[in-house]
This record gives C-alpha cells, structure tokens and sequence, in this order.
C-alpha cells in the first residue's frame, strides 16, 4: 500500500500516518451506523480472515509436509478455528441477515483486487510522490529506520 501509511511521527517515533487513517477510516464507517454495528461487521470481517488464515495452516500442513516449521500447532486447534469462524460468520448472516453484510463481503474483495496491481506488481500511480511529500511535511513523518535497506537488497 502506499509507503506513506508505514511512516513513523520523526518526533515519538510513533505510526502516525497508519493511526490517522485507521481513524479516518473509522469516523467514515461509523456515518451511517451505530457503534455496535460496526462492532459486528468488524467481528464478521475478522473472522473471515481468522478462517482464512486457520484454512491456509491446514492447507501447507497437507500439501507442503516438509517444510521447516519454527513452530508447529497441533492439527485440530486449526481445525477448531475454521469450525468456530464459520459458525461466527454464518450466525449474524441467519438470525439477522442485512444489505449491510454484503457491503463487508464486497469491501473484501475490493482488498484482494486491489492486492494484486499494488502489492503484488507493486504499481504505483504518478500522482503518490507528491502526495506524499505533502503528507511528509505537513504531518512530520518520515520511514523508520532501515526501511530503505530492505530496498537496496532488491
């Protein structure tokens, strides 16, 4: 994503960039909703990624067998994570199903279409630089150190 949001405040060393948007980000969701519904889509979205993340550790356990684990769980503690998530997804979607939930769902994929160009392919648009340059003076913020190593090796 842009590196504007990985910049730390030069002064408490602090992620304020991430911070701000985050909040930005929170103050939009919270307009047309109550608190506690942003509370459930939330939870819905996290146990989505929790599932999908649970799914992908039994998934390199079958598939990739040999592969070097510095820390191995038992099997069924993943498997126990993806028969809860999908419980904790299905639920609200049943007993209280809303046009809201499909918001979740397409804001979703809107994440992993745009993973893809930006992160993957690392396109970045003409118009980023002076952004932020912009956000750079105005805010004080600057890379933390060491991050421009990681791109000297590449």
């Amino acid at each position: 994503m842009p590196q504007l949001l990985s910049m730390v405040q030069s002064t408490t060393i602090t992620p304020f960039m991430a911070i701000v948007t985050s909040g930005f980000i929170a103050i939009l969701m919270m307009i047309p909703s109550d608190f506690n519904q942003l509370v459930n889509y939330f939870s819905f979205a996290s146990w989505l990624v929790y599932g999908a993340t649970a799914l992908g550790v039994i998934t390199l356990r079958i598939t990739d067998k040999d592969a070097i684990r510095p820390i191995k769980i038992p099997i069924p503690i993943p498997c126990i994570v993806v028969l809860s998530s999908v419980y904790l997804i299905a639920a609200p979607i049943i007993n209280n199903p809303s046009v809201e939930f499909i918001y979740v769902i397409i804001f979703l994929i809107l994440g992993i279409v745009m993973y893809f160009p930006v992160v993957r392919f690392k396109y970045q648009p003409r118009f980023m630089d002076s952004v932020t340059v912009f956000f750079q003076l105005l805010f004080d913020v600057a890379p933390p150190k060491g991050a421009n190593e990681d791109e000297r090796k590449e």
